[in-house]
């Protein structure tokens, strides 16, 4: 369970589309568990951890990642 996203061209930005400048994230993939609003904020928190300091907050995010697969399971 890892939050996964793609490279794409972020709106506005002058170079090229082939030269990606951010990344996306699916909410399909997120409301189809039944994430709500705090849960979206708490990927977006995630997701920033993750920028900032992947390796010192590895545990972390991994722990947490898996609280919230674990509460809003695909299939019950």
């Amino acid at each position: 369970m890892r939050i996964t996203v793609n490279k794409n061209k972020i709106p506005g930005d002058p170079r090229s589309a082939a030269e990606t400048s951010g990344i996306r994230v699916g909410t399909p993939a997120i409301t189809a568990r039944g994430f709500k609003e705090a849960e979206a904020k708490e990927v977006g928190e995630l997701l920033a951890m993750a920028a900032q300091d992947f390796d010192a907050k590895k545990g972390d995010i991994l722990e947490r990642v898996d609280a919230l697969c674990r509460r809003f399971p695909i299939y019950e």
